[in-house]
């Protein structure tokens, strides 16, 4: 890799369970258990669901590599006849495919992205991210109240 993402490490979620892994916790909070393992263990994690291990990249710079740099390294299987996760929802689209597909859907939206649109839209993104953390921080504000009754 690259000396951009060379000091990031690889870390294995610990408290895996045999057979299960990190099933149990993950099903009761998902967002909760990749928000905490994130903060406690890093950018680049290993966890395992089940029998299947997957990796979670949390920095910018992992993101490029996995998506852009070395995206012949890092396989997404779709399966059309037995979708699974997003691809229940989204089908054989950017986020679900790899390959030739990928690369012809990337061409067609890599203009949106361009460092002169995205400017254009960061206002807007930010004026969005502080509303969305506005009503988290009010439910959660609601839930510690009803809590406490």
């Amino acid at each position: 890799m690259p000396d951009s993402v060379s000091s990031f490490t690889l870390v294995d979620v610990p408290g895996a369970v045999p057979l299960l892994g990190h099933l149990g916790t993950f099903k009761k909070r998902p967002l909760e258990s990749l928000s905490s393992w994130w903060r406690e263990h890093g950018d680049a994690l290993r966890f395992r669901l089940g029998t299947r291990t997957l990796y979670l990249f949390s920095h910018p710079d992992l993101a490029e590599e996995v998506l852009v740099k070395q995206s012949d390294r890092f396989v997404k299987v779709y399966d059309p006849q037995r979708p699974t996760g997003l691809a229940l929802v989204l089908g054989n689209g950017l986020v679900t495919s790899s390959g030739e597909v990928w690369k012809r859907h990337r061409r067609i939206i890599q203009p949106i992205f361009h460092r002169s649109r995205i400017a254009t839209m960061a206002d807007r993104m930010a004026q969005v991210g502080e509303q969305r953390i506005a009503a988290w921080e009010h439910r959660a504000e609601i839930r510690s109240i009803s809590r406490q009754r």
